[in-house]
């Protein structure tokens, strides 16, 4: 992303033989941010390029500004609709049920979105999301930020895994602020075997898609802030998982899921934290996850 906060992002791919590196054959997949004022700049003509590919598409605009599909105007100068359309950041690539490449992503903006990828992963399968209903470019969206009805709210670092045994794809979402020490980890599950098409609901049945306040958000918490009795010690700004099933590797962890996240540490309070700006110690943590009998993570 150009700067903290801004929609001016790019999602781009890129290849190595060592996950060391060096990565080479970096490639643009996803703009978001572009405006008329891009003049030749990739991110404008990276988009007509992509919809010009689509067969059978036509433009609502300007054939000359396809583009303009995902700007809003005012007063005759174009912007992004960044209230509509997402932040091309924080991707999550994954194989769904139906054996598919899909990737989520998106923050803040206009809510988690998801497309369905090439089966190398280098690029967004188009003309499969134009056949199949949904934005050729941006793809469907997921799930909602919250206080979207105002044009604004949280939302960011998506994970979406598909789990064989419980039949279940699962979106996870980050939600609230962490500049505020309001992060929680919520969860939604769908059993569409494609998970552009399935509704993601919670435990309560609420969707996805449905934008509240950062303190009546749906989707079943995983964690948020937490302490421990007797200890002075607070946990906070639990976020950005990434799970993990172990291979049948002979170990005692094999077939094993866990969920890896980042935290804060600190032994002040929220309030202490805030008027003297103390320091925190950030924590990687590895939890194993298990399911009940409905599926959900506990």
């Amino acid at each position: 992303t150009s700067s903290w906060g801004s929609s001016v992002s790019c999602i781009f791919t890129a290849e190595s033989d060592s996950v060391e590196g060096p990565y080479y054959n970096i490639t643009p997949l996803m703009y978001s941010g572009f405006n008329d004022n891009c003049g030749a700049n990739a991110s404008k003509s990276g988009v007509k390029a992509k919809l010009d590919a689509v067969n059978g598409y036509s433009y609502s605009s300007d054939s000359s500004n396809p583009h303009r599909k995902y700007l809003r105007s005012s007063w005759g100068t174009y912007y992004y609709s960044s209230n509509t359309y997402p932040n091309c950041i924080d991707p999550c690539p994954f194989y769904a049920a139906d054996g598919n490449l899909y990737m989520s992503l998106g923050s803040w903006s206009g809510g988690i979105w998801m497309v369905k990828l090439s089966d190398d992963g280098l690029s967004t399968d188009s003309q499969w999301m134009y056949d199949n209903g949904y934005d050729p470019y941006y793809g469907v969206k997921v799930a909602a930020v919250t206080s979207e009805s105002l044009g604004s709210g949280s939302g960011e670092g998506s994970f979406c895994y598909y789990d064989s045994t419980t039949g279940s794809t699962y979106l996870n979402v980050v939600y609230g602020s962490v500049h505020q020490y309001q992060y929680t980890m919520r969860v939604w599950k769908s059993t569409s075997a494609c998970p552009m098409q399935g509704s993601y609901t919670d435990v309560t049945g609420a969707a996805s898609t449905t934008a509240n306040s950062d303190s009546t958000v749906s989707g079943m918490k995983l964690m948020g802030n937490y302490t421990y009795t007797g200890s002075n010690l607070q946990y906070y700004d639990n976020g950005h998982c990434s799970y993990m099933t172990v291979s049948n590797n002979g170990s005692n962890d094999a077939g094993k899921t866990f969920i890896s996240y980042h935290m804060r540490v600190d032994k002040a309070t929220i309030t202490e934290r805030a008027l003297a700006s103390t320091n925190y110690l950030n924590e990687a943590r590895v939890h194993q996850v298990l399911y009940n009998e409905d599926g959900w993570q506990c």
